[in-house]
C-alpha cells in the first residue's frame, strides 16, 4: 500500500497515476475541450476537494498533451480543508503556472477562510476574464420555492429549465 493518506484527518490522496487515467479520460484527444474554449476562450476547472492539486495538475498535462496551452486556456477553483493541503496545490499550481483560485475551505458548507490566487492568476488577468465571461453568460437561475404565508395556498413554480442537481457518480 502507497500509505498515501492521513487517516486521523479524513484524508487520502489519489495516487497519480489514477489522476492521469481519470484526466486522460475525460480529456481524450481534447475535442470537447477545444469546443468550450471556442465558445468562451477557456474552460474553467473546479476541485472541491483539492488536497495536494495532483488531479489539477493530471488534467493540466492531459491539456498539454492534447495541443491546448493550459496556461492561457484553462483557470482552477481548487478547495481544501486543510490548510496544509490548499497551500501544498498552491505552491505547486504557481511553480507550473496554472492560473488558479485556491481557497482554503469546505466545498460542502460553502464556508471559505482564505483566497490564495497563484502569480499566473494575477499575471493573465484572470479576475477580468472571469467577471466579463460571467457577465457576459447569463448565470443558470435555480428555481426557488415560494415563501408560504399563512392561510395563502401555495402554487408551485413552474421551472423553465430541468432543475439542477448535484450528481456525484
Amino acid at each position: 500500500m502507497l500509505e498515501l493518506h492521513n487517516a486521523h484527518r479524513g484524508q487520502f490522496f489519489t495516487p497519480f497515476e489514477v489522476c492521469r487515467l481519470m484526466a486522460g479520460v475525460l480529456i481524450g484527444d481534447g475535442g470537447e475541450a477545444r469546443g468550450i474554449i471556442e465558445q468562451s476562450g477557456f474552460v474553467t476547472v473546479q476541485e472541491p476537494a483539492c488536497g495536494a492539486g495532483a488531479m489539477v495538475i493530471a488534467l493540466a498535462e492531459a491539456l498539454r498533451d492534447a495541443g491546448i496551452n493550459y496556461q492561457q486556456h484553462m483557470h482552477v477553483t481548487a478547495i481544501d480543508v486543510d490548510p496544509r493541503a490548499a497551500h501544498m496545490a498552491f505552491v505547486q499550481f504557481s511553480l507550473l503556472h496554472i492560473p488558479a483560485t485556491v481557497i482554503v475551505g469546505n466545498s460542502l458548507t460553502l464556508e471559505t477562510r482564505e483566497y490564495w490566487f497563484t502569480p499566473a492568476h494575477i499575471l493573465g488577468g484572470w479576475s477580468r476574464k472571469l467577471a466579463a465571461s460571467a457577465a457576459a453568460a447569463p448565470e443558470a437561475s435555480v428555481p426557488v420555492a415560494p415563501v408560504a404565508t399563512p392561510g395563502v395556498p401555495t402554487q408551485p413554480v413552474p421551472a423553465e429549465r430541468p432543475l439542477l442537481q448535484l450528481s456525484l457518480f
